[in-house]
């Protein structure tokens, strides 16, 4: 890799499953894992840019990967300024090779995180300042690929989006990093379910020393892997 790679996902899949590529401009593109040019462990590969066609100033935020286009399963999104939308997986069936639309964005915001659903996970938001909220997939009704997306939680004056999570069955802790390089584990069921909208709970005590909130992720009981920006 170069200097300033991160691998961020790893996939087990067939030939003939699907990579699902979500950007920051709210488009989806597929690509079947056959079209992935095969390379020994030490190779680089190719850039996504080159398999697909992308937009100007467009750039994967997200790739899911699914073996059929299943009716029961969903796909959740959120926007850097706090909309968060669930379609149908279905529904990114049919995508033309220069991408469709995933979600509609408002000015200066982007499309960040995404997550594929059964419906009935528990989604859980953390925001910069550290608070986070909880609230059932439920409270989101499906929508269509065009709409924008409802609002997720009320963040305060100079608060915005890390991260989104959804928990399932073998999430035992959420783990949030802070700027700084502090950490912290907790358990899943100290995060009270609310309404989706509401102001959430703390999360994150953010100070000098600690630093805000950057980063919330799902964890079992296995080792946790943290990469710097330097790639120490």
């Amino acid at each position: 890799m170069k200097a300033e790679d991160v691998v961020e996902d790893l996939f087990i899949c067939s030939t003939h499953d699907y990579l699902l590529y979500f950007t920051n401009k709210g488009r989806v593109y597929w690509l079947k894992a056959l079209e992935i040019p095969d390379v020994g462990p030490a190779g680089r590969g190719k850039a996504i840019a080159n398999l697909l066609e992308f937009q100007p100033e467009e750039k994967v935020t997200s790739v899911i990967a699914i073996k059929e286009f299943a009716e029961d399963k969903f796909v959740v999104m959120l926007t850097t300024d706090g909309l968060i939308k669930k379609t149908k997986l279905s529904d990114f069936q049919n995508i033309r090779r220069g991408g469709i639309i995933a979600v509609s964005l408002r000015p200066k915001s982007e499309l960040m995180w995404t997550r594929l659903t059964d419906g009935k996970r528990d989604i859980v938001l953390a925001t910069k300042l550290g608070k986070a909220i909880r609230f059932k997939e439920s409270d989101i009704r499906a929508m269509g690929r065009q709409a924008a997306g409802v609002r997720s939680m009320s963040l305060a004056k100079k608060d915005e989006v890390i991260g989104m999570v959804a928990i399932s069955e073998t999430d035992r802790y959420i783990f949030t990093a802070s700027v700084k390089g502090y950490g912290k584990k907790t358990e899943t069921g100290l995060y009270r379910r609310t309404r989706r909208g509401g102001k959430g709970i703390l999360n994150l005590k953010v100070t000098p020393k600690v630093g805000s909130a950057m980063v919330v992720l799902c964890i079992g009981g296995e080792d946790l892997l943290v990469v710097t920006v330097s790639g120490e």
